[in-house]
């Protein structure tokens, strides 16, 4: 140490009488030498001055090898008087320090470096041991200092160190310097031995509202505080102490006494420091460093920090020599805090301390965790924690009870007992248990703290679970048992869970005997669940989950499936659906961003009377809302679906349909057979709730019902709450415009029904037919009315079909009719009803010929057009109504009045009978048989006399023809009544039909006219 100062006060005395020569010297040198430090890291950028100058260093940086810069200074400024000098034999200074710039979190690397490179096996010196009395050799006169600041937000302005006597090593000091935006402020004197141990200090501090006066001395090992007094945060403090540090322990007093403490001052270096206070502290300690004795005693403190509050501070500090003897005492959360207990003096420092906290509420801990003030928590906590052992060897015992817990006022958690031991070498957890949801939870185990991780080998349970107490609204019941083992380290964690639900009912969804099962570690998490619903619809699945460790990203590999679910399971009541689905659920993606799917598929699903078949679909989950993308088989085609179901506001969904070329029977069966044709689907569907909304159109360029083609099909449709609506649909029949409206109620079954055509062309509308004549004419067709569906569909109405026009030409039988004349109709009206599967024409439905027409003035018809076939009841026929035996059996029977020329009259007969056997056989040989018949039996007749009639026509279809009635009215009549029976001779073969006809012929006069005579000869 000897031989480095004089080699520094040699190259100082070279550099001062060397000039420019020295210090260029001195820079290489010690740049040299800088660049060779093994440790070390200093650097500067110029050197250069003068003797009488003085020398200037500027740039200097001192680090370690990986931070160069830990201290970096911007200027030092040495000077030395040399007349001052040579009076007093030894080097007088003046120095100067400007920019320097300090990183104290990394000083601790700068001090080991350079120990290292200094110091590498110096040994800690005696306390006793004389220093090298420096300053008899360089003495500084004075010493100023700018511009200096560290990383923690301490600067100084100004530090100016005088001399004032140059014959005695006292100095005067002035500090002007600020810590986080405080100012503060040290001046005074101070004195120093030749070694430059401090002998003598009076200063005066003022900062944070301070303003303390202090004096001390330090002389031969004595240390006393003469005097310390003024204000201390804006309180009264005094005190004193001494240290006698001559003895192997040396002697120790002091006393300190502050009154009415306010820490808000102190906001500015601690934030988050609230509104603290202090009454007062007092303190007396005195015997020896090693054995203290005496007391500190505080009073009424108050100290608030964030959130945190503790109220009512108070309490006394004991040292006896042995043993530090704590009774203190605080309100904490509205609950009081005791900590009594020893801590030894001795090298062992055994420990006996005790903290309780006899009542906490719950509801209190608001203030300090936010968190849990939407918890509604409520419950009274009492907690005990002991600290036993030593010092360096603790051990802690942690217990606590609560007896009732309720959370949200629904939930409640009784019976709350916790025991935990903590060691330097491990945690214990004897027992931690409650009673929740009518049930039991456990956890024990321990958590070993020896190695670098802790070691855990933990087990949990818990014990039927009351589902329905865990939600609330008692819309679920069932019970749920569980168990975990948790082993590994904190870094490489092990889970093995197995749990199991005895039954889960949920409203209408259930689900029982359920396994979840969990395993693995911080690799990956291996899930297996399997069970099966209320219905025995069976469902499982697993897969893995990887967790975010070690800045690694999380994965999800999950997949359920479940096997015909009926629907009736999941989804409410109010939506009319049936049938059962097969699923699978899959979790793909991270934990940050899972990916969730489904699938499923059905064989048939029923909604509101609609008939799904094999419905096949995908679902995605993006964010709150789920896209869904499906198809349904309708004979031959597979129409898509496309839609999204919305969580965000409750259940709501959009689906878009298009069908394209779909069969009619595949739409509805029952049309197979009655009509023929393909029509394309468009529908959107939209969904809140349990409320289904569904508008759409069905379109088709042509259908063909009953051998009728019906083109230019367009029908839009509404449906919503069980109602459908058709606004106005439109299709071309016979070449004329018909438009449909309807709305009904699904569940009820119940329908309206508007029908109009206009511009109907008969001759197209009769085309399909191939009639054997020809048929031209104009025809309107209205009709209003109801239908009821369910096991029997019962249509209810009344129409009207008018006619205009019409003209029927080259029919079988013309000639024998109306010769070469075609047969013409003016207009026609037929009103009819349509009840319960018979059409029923109304009185007033007639066909009119135009004024001139020599074959007809008019025909009026009503009566039953067309019933259903019923079939009789197995029973005896006596037990029959006559008429149901006679009629019941009748589809057609009608009654036809008009004015007919008797010419066509007869030939129209003998032409009924040629187009019958037209039909047959193709001959139409036989017209001329009634014809004749009634030429000869109604003489008298003319070729062109009207004649009104009456006939009734009947059949069991409309292959069969008969006349039950028949009457001629009129002049020149003597014939009123004619019964005739058209009917197939069963006997003969299908090769052709014969007719007969029976009219009864009056012979002589009129029974009715005679006046007979009784026995008497009176007249009766």
């Amino acid at each position: 140490m000897l031989a480095l100062i004089a080699l520094m006060v040699g190259l100082t005395a070279f550099a001062i009488w060397g000039g420019p020569l020295a210090t260029d010297t001195i820079a290489f040198g010690a740049g040299k030498y800088l660049s060779r430090m093994q440790y070390l890291s200093a650097a500067f950028e110029k050197f250069d001055g003068n003797p009488f100058d003085g020398y200037e260093l500027r740039g200097l940086t001192v680090g370690d090898k990986k931070d160069p810069a830990i201290v970096a200074v911007r200027r030092i400024f040495v000077a030395v008087d040399p007349e001052e000098s040579w009076r007093q034999r030894k080097v007088i200074l003046r120095g100067e320090l400007e920019g320097l710039r300090v990183t104290e979190d990394r000083l601790a690397r700068l001090a080991a470096a350079a120990q290292k490179e200094f110091f590498p096996s110096r040994k800690a010196s005696r306390p006793d041991e004389e220093g090298l009395p420096i300053l008899s050799i360089v003495t500084p006169r004075s010493f100023t200092a700018s511009d200096l600041s560290g990383s923690r937000g301490w600067k100084v302005e100004r530090l100016n160190v005088e001399q004032p006597e140059p014959d005695k090593l006292a100095y005067t000091l002035e500090l002007d310097a600020d810590y986080l935006k405080e100012r503060i402020r040290l001046d005074g004197t101070f004195a120093v031995a030749e070694t430059g141990r401090p002998e003598r200090l009076d200063l005066r501090l003022r900062a944070l509202q301070s303003d303390v006066q202090m004096q001390a001395s330090l002389k031969d090992g004595q240390i006393a505080l003469k005097k310390l007094e003024g204000t201390l945060l804006g309180a009264s403090v005094t005190g004193s102490a001494s240290i006698d540090a001559a003895p192997a322990d040396p002697r120790i007093a002091a006393d300190l006494t502050l009154q009415k403490v306010d820490f808000k001052p102190l906001r500015k270096w601690i934030p988050g420091l609230g509104a603290s206070t202090l009454e007062s502290l007092q303190a007396h300690i005195a015997g020896t460093l090693a054995r203290p004795t005496g007391k500190i005693a505080l009073k009424n403190g108050d100290i608030a920090y964030q959130k945190y509050r503790a109220d009512n501070v108070e309490g006394v500090v004991e040292l006896n020599g042995a043993n530090v003897q704590a009774a203190l005492s605080a309100n904490l959360l509205g609950s009081s805090l005791s900590v009594v207990g020893s801590l030894g003096l001795t090298p062992d420092a055994a420990l006996n301390m005790k903290a309780t906290i006899p009542s906490l509420a719950l509801k209190h801990l608001a203030s300090w965790f936010p968190e849990t003030a939407g918890a509604g928590l409520d419950g009274t906590l009492h907690a005990e924690l002991g600290i036993t052992g030593t010092l360096a060897q603790p051990r802690v015992r942690m217990l606590a009870h609560l007896p009732r817990l309720t959370v949200q006022k629904q939930y409640v958690v009784s019976d709350i007992a916790a025991k935990v031991f903590v060691s330097p070498t491990e945690l214990t957890i004897e027992n931690v248990s409650a009673n929740v949801f009518k049930g039991r939870v456990q956890l024990q185990g321990t958590v070993g703290l020896t190695g670098k991780t802790p070691a855990l080998d933990l087990n949990g349970m818990a014990e039927r679970l009351d589902l329905g107490s865990a939600v609330p609204g008692g819309t679920v019941a069932g019970t749920f048992h569980g168990k975990f083992h948790l082993k590994g380290t904190a870094a490489r964690p092990e889970l093995a869970l197995d749990s199991r639900i005895d039954r889960l009912d949920a409203g209408q969804f259930g689900v029982k005997e359920v396994a979840l099962n969990v395993s693995g570690g911080r690799e990956k998490m291996n899930v297996e669940m399997k069970g099966r619903t209320k219905r025995d619809a069976p469902f499982g699945g697993g897969g893995t989950v990887v967790l975010p460790l070690d800045r690694r990203r999380s994965s999800l590999d999950l997949r359920l499936d479940v096997e015909k679910m009926d629907l009736t399971e999941i989804l409410p009541h109010t939506m009319k659906f049936a049938g059962s689905v097969t699923a699978s659920l899959l979790v793909k993606g991270s934990l940050e961003k899972p990916h969730v799917s489904a699938e499923l598929e059905s064989e048939e699903i029923q909604l509101s009377g609609f008939k799904i078949v094999n419905p096949k679909g995908a679902a995605e989950l993006k964010e709150n809302r789920v896209e869904i993308k499906a198809s349904i088989a309708v004979g031959d085609r597979r129409p898509e679906i496309a839609g999204t179901v919305d969580f965000k506001k409750g259940l709501k969904g959009a689906f878009d349909v298009t069908a394209p070329t779909v069969r009619l029977d595949a739409l509805d069966p029952s049309l197979a057979g009655v009509a023929n044709g393909r029509v394309s689907l468009t529908v959107h569907s939209e969904i809140d709730g349990s409320d289904i909304s569904v508008t759409g159109q069905a379109a088709s360029p042509l259908i063909t019902a009953a051998q009728v083609p019906v083109s230019n099909v367009l029908i839009p449709f509404a449906f919503r709450q069980n109602k459908v609506d058709i606004p106005d649909g439109q299709f071309e029949l016979g070449g004329g415009a018909f438009h449909v409206k309807a709305d009904g109620d699904v569940a009820k079954g119940t329908y309206s029904v508007q029908l109009n055509g206009k511009d109907i062309d008969l001759n197209r509308l009769a085309a399909p037919f191939a009639p054997p004549a020809q048929i031209a004419g104009k025809s309107e067709v209205s009709f209003r009315g109801t239908v009821r569906s369910g096991l029997t569909t019962l249509v209810q109405g009344d129409g009207r079909i008018r006619v205009r026009d019409v003209v029927v030409d080259k029919y079988p039988g013309q000639l024998a009719v109306t010769g070469k004349a075609p047969f013409r109709i003016q207009h026609g009206n037929v009103f009819f009803n349509v009840n319960d599967g018979e059409v029923f024409v109304l009185p007033g439905s007639a066909i009119t010929a135009w004024p001139d027409d020599t074959f007809f003035h008019f025909v009026s018809f009503t009566g039953t057009a067309w019933k259903r076939a019923r079939t009789l009841p197995k029973l005896d026929p006596a037990m029959i109504p006559k008429d149901l035996l006679q009629r019941g059996d009748t589809v057609y029977h009608m009654f036809v009045s008009g004015s007919v020329n008797m010419r066509v009259l007869n030939g129209l007969l003998g032409g009924l009978g040629a187009v019958m056997q037209a039909g047959v056989s193709g001959n139409v040989s036989a017209e001329s048989l009634a014809s004749n018949f009634l030429q000869k039996f109604i003489g008298g007749s003319l070729a062109a006399q009207f004649r009104d009639f009456d006939l009734e026509v009947s059949g069991k279809n409309y292959g069969e023809f008969n006349i039950g009635l028949m009457k001629f009215g009129g002049e020149g009549s003597y014939a009123d009544v004619a019964t005739t029976d058209w009917t197939e001779d069963a006997g003969q073969k299908k090769t052709y039909q014969r007719y007969s006809l029976s009219y009864p012929l009056p012979v002589g006069p009129d029974p009715a006219k005679l006046k007979a005579k009784n026995r008497n000869g009176r007249k009766k």
